[in-house]
């Protein structure tokens, strides 16, 4: 299980005040992971697609090849009648040197298959695999094992990710496109050798997002001037040989201010203009606890970074992380492992919402703050065309580890 699923954030942070819920929200678990069997410990944010939720988890399952908790499962929640959710396991994984065990969410191609990264395959590697429905259940493939994390598709049912490769030393940005006799490799970009490397190195931390043209944006942690970068990976179409090619463009070297955020760990949402949203761990003001940040084109590879949002106070949630999402109306909305209820030991985090009001200034809420029985630690969030948000925490629920819920607005 990635190791970004048991962070604590701002390990000297005092005990914190107990924050309500914002008003408007109407928040709810539909699942409590842990019992006999079930999955534990989510490796991801749920996946929601065809009026299911679809994910993994890091622990939990019958194996006992992952020491006393399990190697995992994928698992789907249906929604059923009188607002009750039913939970299925779809595949158990084995662990070391068969299947692994996840470390990300999963996503769904158009002919309804999964896939997902898990670590611990016969390369004793992160591999990327793929489930596919089956008359007697799901089936498990593993499509490429030499390095893995979070994964993103396009609309032909390609998948990109940040990947190793026998190639190269170091991680690149690549491309599984499915052949006539299996999956193919491509490295669309290689990060560099060089510790602190002024481009970023392979610390994505989430799955890169799209634009609406077709171009990938993604974070890393590290690398630039030690405390991350903001990137865009551009393609272009050659018109005389129809080929394609990327290129990487370094948006944003993070940390170049006292009051701007570091390391980003979250994954962006890019806007209908461009516009990319993020978030960082830490940085940001006296607090250190992490800010909101959009990062904006303003001319031909040029780009501005704004922040709109420090996190001042843990009683408001600390350490941003996880993904972002964005509602029709603009507003974004994320999660916060910090701060919040001090009945965790760092605080149990919260669900934040941002919203754009007059003047281009942007409005902080709290939507829920959790307290340990509902969940801790969230992790991330997905959301309908309705503004209900999904997601899941890693900590926290009946059995502590962790719980599916969902918010209405």
């Amino acid at each position: 299980m990635g190791g970004r699923q048991f962070l604590r954030v701002l390990a000297t942070v005092v005990a914190v005040l107990v924050q309500a819920a914002w008003a408007g929200g109407n928040y709810k678990v539909l699942h409590n992971f842990g019992a006999t069997g079930d999955g534990a410990v989510p490796a991801g944010p749920p996946l929601l697609a065809r009026g299911n939720l679809y994910g993994a988890t890091g622990a939990g399952g019958t194996s006992k090849m992952c020491e006393d908790y399990g190697c995992g499962t994928a698992f789907e929640l249906t929604p059923g009648t009188n607002g009750k959710w039913r939970g299925r396991v779809l595949y158990d994984f084995q662990g070391q040197y068969t299947d692994g065990r996840p470390v990300s969410g999963l996503v769904l191609d158009e002919q309804g298959n999964l896939y997902g990264a898990s670590a611990g395959g016969p390369n004793d590697l992160s591999n990327v695999f793929e489930l596919t429905p089956q008359k007697s259940g799901w089936a498990f493939d593993l499509i490429y094992d030499l390095g893995a994390g979070d994964l993103t598709l396009d609309k032909l049912g390609n998948i990109y990710g940040v990947m190793g490769s026998s190639a190269h030393v170091y991680p690149a940005i690549s491309e599984l496109s499915r052949g006539s006799s299996g999956w193919n490799y491509t490295a669309l970009y290689v990060f560099c050798s060089e510790n602190h490397c002024f481009d970023g190195d392979g610390s994505v931390p989430d799955p890169l997002s799209w634009d609406a043209k077709g171009n990938l944006y993604g974070v890393t942690l590290y690398g630039g001037n030690g405390n991350g970068v903001a990137f865009e990976l551009s393609r272009t179409t050659d018109p005389a040989s129809d080929s394609l090619t990327w290129t990487y463009h370094v948006t944003h070297h993070f940390g170049e201010t006292q009051r701007d955020g570091q390391h980003p760990y979250s994954s962006v949402v890019v806007d209908r203009q461009g516009n990319v949203f993020g978030s960082t761990l830490v940085g940001g003001g006296s607090a250190n606890a992490g800010t909101l940040f959009k990062i904006a084109p303003v001319a031909p590879g040029r780009w501005r970074e704004t922040v709109l949002f420090n996190f001042p106070a843990f009683a408001n949630g600390a350490g941003p992380q996880g993904n972002l999402v964005m509602d029709a109306a603009g507003a974004l909305y994320g999660v916060t492992q910090g701060g919040g209820n001090s009945a965790c030991q760092y605080g149990c985090g919260v669900v934040f919402e941002l919203k754009p009001t007059a003047h281009g200034k942007w409005k902080y809420s709290v939507v829920h703050t959790f307290n340990g029985q509902d969940g801790s630690d969230p992790i991330g969030l997905t959301i309908d065309s309705k503004g209900n948000l999904f997601g899941t925490t890693v900590r926290g629920g009946t059995y502590n580890l962790g719980v599916a819920f969902e918010i209405t607005p």
